[in-house]
This record gives structure tokens, sequence and C-alpha cells, in this order.
């Protein structure tokens, strides 16, 4: 109840009892990944808030010293103590006790999400005696500025669009950290309840520790379980298999001696392993044809990139969105079978050439939805551009924190480099993926930040014709994009053998700097709110 207390005449005292029992009580939250344990959680594992003599507010969580075999949950050796903690001496002994510093923005974010869940109704996040000191409203709001000013503002977020679309009534709350940004999940199941965090700068890789906590089946009626089920057929057609135009083998126009290829996918399975979020599994044949006798017969599985925010959400396809899904699915089968025309004389063709890193299934999830529904790129993360080293012959710059973008406008190649390794996304001049709308709105999307950025440079290439003196020029942005428009973007055959990781990193600055998906349900601007239960 709203007393009328101004935040200000907030006893201080209370307050700060306040702030530090709602501080220790996320650190407990913090403290303990794996739930449920023996007690609960409010008991154990001991933590601390407090202030030095200088004021300065420190949220501890405590260790036992032991010599070997420690607990990660409640020991640390003394090697490991003196890792974690400065300042320690050499007069640690087993059964001493020390104290771990937790960061406070990452406790403040989980505090602020507790709060609002009292105020939803959950009184059962937080323990009774702090319930109760939320019933003062003033108090209540002294505290929660106290907490925001101590997270600071938080970024936006679209992964957060996965786990609420995703976790349904598993997710109790969603939180963010302005720095580090930090994107904290607590997942409850029963009596289970788990509390998940992953790095918001880099969302692709946090999937897979998502995965693990959300991880339930799809619905029977989802738009998942039609891939699995409609996938393949939908990708070989009608006949069951996709068939190549015959190719030159030996004897002229004879059909009995024409050399062909067919294509057959068995299956596909959109993966439930955490450590493959992202991807599906098409088990498919490739045969090798003389006439009516087959030469060469190769058996693989290959992995195609999935649109899992859509499929997570979306129904099993009827009437107008099934009609959409034909036409897409009937437009890439026909560039397969330009990819099997085209591998018809190799020597050893393999599976991987024809759908290594194919995004049908991403076509198909993005056809199934109505017109109009994808959401303007305004709601995808900022895309920002800086300088980096490279060799002479090429242009790098940093795309925040995925890798560099490197150009070599000469051979117009686009690689981004992660770590040591290079993914190709575009070169010999073609796509290494299937999905050429997926390439094009990257493209675009990369030209404009280095458009916006102090890095865009005027290219010069030399004239076409011996006799023209003049070279032709183009902006650094404006040529990039223009490759995104390319007719010969569509394929490239045969693929590199490393093609799906490659079509994983562009399907990956698609998602994050692009589309970040469709909307929520009551959401304009592309951003998610926690869900409430």
């Amino acid at each position: 109840m709203d007393n009328g207390r101004d935040p200000i005449e907030v006893d201080e005292g209370v307050l700060e009892k306040l702030f530090a029992a709602l501080l220790e009580a996320a650190a407990r939250k913090d403290a303990l990944r794996s739930w449920p344990r023996e007690r609960p959680p409010e008991l154990e594992p001991p933590v601390q808030a407090r202030r030095d003599a200088d004021g300065t507010l420190g949220v501890f969580r405590f260790f036992t010293i032991v010599t070997q075999d420690p607990d990660p949950h409640r020991q640390l050796t003394a090697d490991e103590a003196r890792a974690r903690i400065d300042g320690l001496d050499d007069t640690l002994a087993p059964g001493d006790e020390v104290g771990v510093e937790l960061p406070l923005g990452r406790l403040a974010a989980i505090a602020l999400a507790d709060l609002d869940g009292v105020g939803a109704g959950r009184t059962h996040l937080l323990p009774p005696r702090i319930v109760e000191m939320l019933g003062d409203a003033a108090l209540s709001r002294a505290v929660t500025a106290r907490l925001s000013s101590l997270r600071g503002p938080p970024p936006h977020v679209p992964l957060r669009r996965l786990v609420t679309d995703f976790g349904g009534a598993a997710v109790e709350w969603t939180a963010v950290t302005a720095d580090p940004g930090e994107l904290i999940v607590l997942i409850a199941r029963g009596d289970d309840q788990r509390l998940v965090v992953v790095p918001c700068a880099t969302s692709a890789a946090s999937y897979a520790a998502l995965l693990r906590a959300l991880a339930p089946p799809p619905p029977e009626q989802s738009l998942w379980r039609f891939v699995e089920s409609e996938g393949a057929a939908l990708l070989c057609g009608p006949e069951g298999a996709l068939w190549s135009e015959p190719g030159a083998a030996g004897s002229g126009d004879d059909p009995a001696y024409q050399r062909r290829l067919s294509l057959e996918v068995k299956s596909i399975a959109v993966s439930r392993d955490a450590t493959v979020y992202g991807v599906a599994r098409a088990r498919a044949r490739l045969l090798t044809w003389i006439g009516n006798s087959i030469i060469d017969d190769r058996e693989a599985t290959v992995g195609l990139p999935v649109d899992l925010p859509r499929l997570f959400a979306s129904p099993w396809p009827s009437d107008d969105a099934r009609a959409r899904i034909d036409d897409a699915a009937a437009s890439f089968r026909a560039r397969v079978q330009a990819r099997l025309s085209a591998l018809v004389s190799a020597r050893e063709p393999q599976v991987e050439d024809v759908l290594g890193g194919a995004a049908f299934l991403r076509v198909v999830a993005r056809a199934a939805l109505a017109p109009g529904s994808v959401i303007a790129p305004a709601g995808a993360e900022p895309l920002i551009i800086h300088d980096a080293e490279g060799a002479d012959d090429e242009l790098c710059l940093r795309v925040v924190d995925v890798g560099v973008l490197v150009l070599s406008p000469a051979d117009d190649v686009v690689r981004l480099r992660t770590g040591a390794r290079d993914r190709e996304l575009f070169a010999d001049g073609a796509l290494v993926d299937g999905d050429p709308e997926a390439w094009s709105r990257v493209a675009q999307a990369l030209g404009r930040a280095i458009a916006d950025s102090d890095h865009d440079l005027e290219l010069a290439f030399d004239p076409d014709e011996d006799d023209d003196p003049d070279a032709d020029t183009v902006l650094l942005s404006a040529w990039l994009a223009g490759l995104g428009e390319r007719d010969a973007a569509l394929l490239r055959w045969p693929p590199r053998v490393d093609a799906a990781e490659s079509a994983a990193m562009l399907h990956t600055l698609l998602d994050r700097f692009v589309d970040p998906g469709p909307p929520l349900s009551g959401d304009t601007d592309g951003r998610a709110e926690a869900r409430r239960r």
C-alpha cells in the first residue's frame, strides 16, 4: 500500500538493510546455478553485502580453504583463492574462509528482476522478510532507484526474443546488465529452478547455454515439426529425387551413355543438441548415373542453417502459408537442380557439394510468415565498424565483437575472420550459401555501416577496355552493397569444404544485425520485455 512518502523520506538505515538483503538474495541465486540443492537457496552458500570503512560497497561469496578436491560451489584450494582474490598472502590454511567479490551489475539486474516479480505477485522469488519490507511502496521505489543506478542502462538484447518465445511459461524473468552486458534468465519447472547467465555481446555463442536450460520438445503442430516431417519431400519434389541435366559421358547424345546426377534427401532433423544449435541435419544420397546404371553412390549427413526464432513461434502451415512454402520450395529446388547440373562432370561429386550450407529451411521459415510480418531492420542490434589491421591487398574492418570483415575488391571476395580462421561469405563471383536473400540483406547492412563510418573510401578499378584511359571508381560501401545485388550470388559450384560453417556465420550476421525475427505479441518496435507468467 502506498503511504504517500517520498523516497527521500525513507529511513536510510532501513533502506540500506533492504538494499543489502536484496543483493545477498541475488548473490545466492547467482551462486546456485545448479538448483535444486539439498537446502533452500536462501540458506546457502554464504554470501554477505557490506561496506568498507571508506563506504565502498561489496558483495562477497565465501569459500572454505581445502588442500585438494574442492567442491567448486563451496571450497577453494589456497592457490585457487590467491588466483581469484587480490592481496592474499601465504598464511592461508585449511579451514580458513575467504570471500570472493561478486559483480555488482549482475546482482543489481537480478535484484531488479526479483522486484518486478514480486510486483507481479510472484512472492516465492524472495525470502518472506524481504517481501514484507517491499510492501512499503516508498521503500520499494527507493531501493529500485538505487539498484537501477548500480546496474546502469541495459543494452538492447535481441537474444531475449528467443528466450521469451521459446522458454514460454518456464521463464520466470529475464534481466540484462549494463557493463559487461549479460542476459540473465531465471527458468523454473516445478521445484527445479535454474539461473543462466550469457554474454549479450556474443549472442550467437550464447544459444547453447540457453538451450541446455530451455530444451523442451517443440509442439506437435509447429513449423519445427513441419520441416522435420515434410522438409525432405519439399526439397526433393513430388518425384522424391532431383535430377541434373544430362552431361557428356562418352557417346554423344545417346541417352544410354549420358551422365546424370540424382539427389535424394531421406530425412531432416532439427537438432536438439545444444552444441549444434542453429543447424539441422539432412541425410542425403547422391547418385551418379550413366544411362540406367549407377556408377557412384555417396551418402552423407550435412548441416542446413535453421531460422529457429521463426520455427519456435510459428504454427504448422496451412492454406496461404502452405502455398507460399510450396512456391519457395519450388524456386529453391530449381537452384539445387542447377547446382547438380553444374557438378555433373565433376570427377567425384559429394553430397556436401550440393547441399553444404544450403539455407532451405530458412527460406521455408520466412515463406511461412504472412507478408509484411517481418519487422523492420531497426529492431536489430546497431552495426558498428572499426578499423583493423590486414595485408596490403586487403581492407579490414572490425565488426564489433563478431570478427574482422576482410574485403578484397580486386577479387570480389568477402570473408569474416574469427580468431585465426577465415570464413568466406562471397567469393568467385558467388555466394557460399543457398540463401541469396540473406546475403543481400547482410551486404546492404554492412555497406550502410561502412558508409556511416569514417572508413569509407573510393576504389579504383582498371578499365575493361584497353583503349579506355579512365579507371572505374566506386565507394567501398557501394561496392559491397552491389555484391548483394548480383545474380551470380545465387550459387557457387562446388562450395568450399567449410561451406556450412560459412553459411552459419552469414546467418549469425543476419540474425544479429539485420533481422531479429518476428515481433512478440504487443511488441511494436522489435524490442521484447520479459514475459510475465
